[in-house]
């Protein structure tokens, strides 16, 4: 029988209280980081990314996007990061070119993020 990526991940995380995720207040277990990518795949329903579409990202390093990345590929949404240093003009023609009509990012991505992307 083969099972695919979100099979084999809820099966193992889904009820494991073993440690998932390093965060800067301890640890996610399993569980939490199921739950937490089942809230990020929930609100990339509310922002209207759609089922089977790449989903354009600009995320920082942090527990917060380890959950929507997992959330997306969970929900049939895979994230494409892009880089905090490209220029405007050049996340602007990825974000188009992916038709996601939209760019995921996190509270936390650091003001500094679009320095001299003019």
């Amino acid at each position: 029988m083969t099972r695919t990526w979100n099979e084999l991940f809820r099966g193992h995380w889904a009820d494991n209280d073993a440690p998932a995720v390093l965060t800067e207040d301890g640890v996610w277990s399993g569980r939490e980081l199921v739950d937490r990518a089942s809230g990020a795949s929930a609100w990339l329903d509310r922002c209207g990314f759609r089922v089977g579409r790449t989903v354009p990202a600009l995320l920082e390093e942090s527990p917060t996007a380890v959950a929507i990345a997992v959330g997306g590929t969970l929900s049939g949404r895979p994230l494409a990061p892009l880089g905090t240093k490209l220029p405007v003009r050049e996340l602007a023609g990825a974000v188009g070119a992916l038709g996601a009509g939209g760019l995921v990012t996190t509270p936390d991505l650091p003001p500094t993020a679009f320095d001299g992307a003019a």
